[in-house]
């Protein structure tokens, strides 16, 4: 017989990231137990939406709109409350609301304030991972093995990627880029090619209303 299907509810400010989020789960459906029953770009709207429906993984960007006043490892240990499901988890995708290097997934991964059952991974996991978090979560895996997958495989964007990517959302091309920054036009290529392969896009447009979207986030946060 076979088991129920894991119910999914996605949180993240961005509209593009959760439809992406919820398109890759639908897309694993005919072979793997999950599904999405829902999706918010706020806290408070999450957190509603986890007291309406039976869930057993919340995945949440830290990006997610703060608008009832806590913090991301807050909205984690609520939604733990909420859920109806012993095992329940609460996945955490970092370096959408904070540039992810690699001292800030550190800290993020170390920090006491998480619930004990969160995982956290860099946005740019690869599709395959993000997936095999979900199934793994349903077979009761636990939270240190599954920190302990995602850390193995979290991307991590440099300083000089993100600079890259901003004058891309801006623009300037390779060129233009090269020159702004002091790098050789072929380095700026390389860049943009691992960020590509890093963030699983097809292309420079991808790439610049991924980077719009984080400073509309940002702007609104530091005008809330």
């Amino acid at each position: 017989m076979a088991e129920p299907p894991l119910n999914v509810i996605i949180g993240c400010r961005s509209g593009l990231m959760r439809d992406g989020l919820a398109a890759l789960i639908s897309a694993s459906e005919a072979t793997e137990p999950v599904r999405t029953i829902g999706k918010a770009g706020s806290m408070s709207g999450l957190l509603h939406l986890a007291r309406q429906r039976k869930w057993d993984i919340a995945v949440i960007t830290d990006d997610i709109a703060p608008d009832n006043g806590l913090t991301v490892p807050e909205l984690a240990s609520a939604l733990g409350a909420e859920c109806e499901f012993e095992k329940c988890r609460i996945i955490v995708l970092l370096g959408l609301g904070v540039p992810l290097d690699a001292e800030t997934h550190t800290h993020a991964t170390h920090n006491t304030l998480w619930p004990a059952n969160t995982v956290l991974a860099g946005i740019g996991i690869s599709g395959d991972t993000f997936l095999s978090i979900l199934v793994a979560s349903s077979r009761g895996s636990s939270t240190a093995e599954l920190n302990a997958a995602t850390a193995a495989s979290s991307v991590v964007i440099t300083a000089k990627e993100r600079q890259i990517l901003h004058l891309i959302a801006e623009g300037l091309s390779n060129k233009e880029i090269a020159t702004q920054t002091g790098i050789g036009v072929q380095t700026v290529k390389n860049h943009v090619s691992r960020l590509l392969q890093k963030l699983e896009m097809q292309d420079r447009v991808q790439l610049a209303v991924f980077e719009i979207d984080q400073l509309r986030g940002t702007s609104a946060k530091s005008n809330a």
